[in-house]
């Protein structure tokens, strides 16, 4: 790039010294396994057990390189100080700017932060102006302040039942009721709004081997629709369990969750999808489809100071569409319906206690 150093420069040259390096790195990349040795060496979250060093981050949830995968493992795993900027961009600094100078991620202040991050943690010196653990920035491109990420009001397995698709490897009409390359589970709309926060997780059965895609979809009164996050996993036989990238997504009020279960569907934005179909043909029955997802009630957000970020607009564009009306078969708790309780976890940040509100978890029949 025009901006890279020397150093950088005359590092990077080392590539042209041994050209089968790009292309074994980039074809090991493909092993599908995840506990094989190419995947141990690159298993972040587990390196950072036991680590206390402090820990200042950023990650957009819309990411299409580093993307919000494991993320809430890794945070959970690292015992140090944390604190980050979460939000609805792609692969930008935090103080990247766009053509007409616009803050890609929408907020300023990213330099004073780092700096005061390196006064407290290598000088002892206490902060002049603490600043929030977490500042976080959900779909409709507010930002809020956080002691720590996820903030969870109530955990839920939501049950929806059976299906069947045909791996084709088709994309998928959602406009058509049953397109054959997938099925839709869909919720009663909520009557408040109602965040989607840390890693949904899906649990299914199968007698068959082959592959499938998860989707969450976000529906609105009007049945146009915007996808909100995505998983894609092979199947053996027995129970498969996808954990799907982190998020940070509010359905508003009168919104629908739609899950979509199906084929593998082609890429078509390579900032979103970064796998090679490759469909069997053959019809893949599922059941005892579980949805894990942990909620966030938005009425108690501390907000932040910061702007939209620029590339949340782009991604409702591209991802956006409409899906068929069809008939709801589960509910999600919102509002007042959430049950809390607290608990006492490690300090994330100069020594504060940090209380995280968390409730059982509660099962929904779809």
């Amino acid at each position: 790039m025009p901006h890279d150093l020397p150093r950088y420069r005359e590092n990077a040259a080392w590539e042209l010294s041994d050209p089968s390096c790009i292309p074994d790195m980039l074809n090991r990349y493909k092993t599908p396994g995840a506990d094989t040795g190419f995947w141990d060496a690159r298993d972040l979250p587990e390196m950072a057990k036991g680590s206390d060093a402090p820990l200042l981050l950023t990650q957009g949830f819309l990411e299409w390189n580093t993307e919000a995968q494991s993320m809430q493992t890794y945070l959970r795993n690292h015992d140090g100080p944390q604190r980050g900027w979460l939000g609805q961009w792609d692969h930008v600094s935090a103080s990247g700017r766009g053509p007409d100078g616009e803050l890609l991620m929408g907020r300023e202040g990213w330099f004073d932060e780092v700096i005061a991050s390196y006064d407290e943690h290598l000088k002892g010196l206490a902060p002049q102006a603490p600043a929030p653990a977490f500042a976080v920035q959900d779909s409709t491109g507010s930002w809020r302040a956080q002691d720590r990420w996820p903030a969870v009001d109530d955990r839920v397995v939501v049950r929806l039942g059976s299906g069947t698709c045909t791996d084709d490897g088709r994309r998928s009409d959602l406009a058509v009721a049953d397109d054959g390359s997938s099925f839709l589970r869909r919720s009663e709309p909520v009557g408040e709004a109602t965040r989607i926060t840390g890693t949904p997780v899906v649990s299914l059965r199968t007698g068959d081997r082959g592959s499938v895609m998860v989707r969450l979809h976000d529906i609105a009164p009007d049945e146009t629709s915007v996808m909100v996050n995505q998983q894609v996993s092979h199947l053996q036989a027995g129970e498969t369990t996808l954990e799907m990238r982190s998020t940070d997504w509010l359905l508003p009020a009168g919104h629908t969750l739609a899950v979509e279960i199906g084929t593998v569907q082609p890429s078509t934005d390579f900032r979103a999808e970064d796998w090679m179909s490759s469909p069997s043909g053959g019809e893949v029955a599922v059941d005892d489809v579980r949805l894990s997802l942990e909620l966030d009630d938005p009425s108690d957000d501390v907000p932040l100071a910061g702007g939209r970020a620029a590339y949340l607009d782009t991604y409702l564009l591209v991802h956006g569409g409409r899906i068929a009306e069809g008939t709801a078969s589960f509910t999600l708790p919102t509002g007042g319906e959430h049950r809390r309780s607290t608990i006492a976890e490690p300090a994330a940040h100069s020594g504060a206690q940090i209380n995280r509100r968390r409730s059982e978890h509660r099962e929904h029949d779809g």
